[in-house]
């Protein structure tokens, strides 16, 4: 038997301690997690055929792209969408990205629906923020137009109403505007309030509701 075609060594690597070497002859050939050398039942001895390589490449290829992926969402969390889109621009095949996010579904390390409920949570405690802005900005992130319909519609019935926020806003906005005319005041209190995503009618609502706040020429 050709010496050069068989596995005489699987050792601790010692450019990756967390790592395997596995030598075919005199050449190291792939460096793998512990339990991937398992799965594949690698052992000295065994002969390096064509399918066995790419077989290992695969398994060093995913555990990459793994690494990457779980670094990543050690950083913070995201969208199924956007880790997608970052192991795409990392070269990764769509095979593996697609075994990768499976992977971290089931573990649950990457859930959008406990995503999009964190950052609406975050961005309310922030600012009140109207079910509009709420919606584009977890499409920006990635979440799913349908998911974020729901989420957006599970905030509004567990939450303050949309009314509620509209109006805390509105008082601290108002605030700021009392340097400005009343004419002044009302148009820029209803543009902010509508940047943050609420509806005219909710924003008719507020200003109805402030109307004793506001002199008789905006009422």
């Amino acid at each position: 038997m050709d010496a050069s075609r068989v596995i005489t060594s699987i050792s601790v690597s010692e450019k990756h301690p967390g790592r395997l070497a596995v030598t075919v002859g005199r050449r190291v050939v792939a460096s793998l997690p512990e339990k991937i050398v398992a799965a594949l039942n690698l052992h000295v001895g065994q002969t390096w055929t064509e399918p066995l390589a790419a077989q290992v490449k695969g398994a060093r290829v995913y555990a990459t792209a793994l690494c990457r992926a779980t670094n990543r969402l050690a950083h913070r969390m995201m969208s199924r969408a956007r880790l997608e889109r970052k192991l795409k621009d990392l070269s990764f095949d769509s095979l593996t990205i697609e075994r990768v996010i499976e992977h971290l579904t089931k573990i649950g390390l990457l859930d959008d629906e406990q995503f999009g409920r964190r950052l609406i949570g975050e961005w309310q405690a922030r600012k009140p923020t109207g079910p509009r802005l709420l919606r584009a900005r977890l499409l920006q992130r990635g979440i799913d137009r349908a998911l974020a319909d729901h989420l957006v519609r599970e905030a509004a019935a567990t939450g303050p109403s949309q009314t509620d926020g509209a109006l805390n806003l509105a008082r601290r906005k108002l605030r700021s505007l009392s340097r400005f005319e009343p004419r002044v005041r009302r148009r820029r209190l209803y543009g902010a309030l509508a940047r943050r995503g609420f509806d005219a009618d909710t924003i008719n609502e507020v200003m109805e509701q402030l109307s004793h706040e506001l002199t008789p020429e905006e009422t």
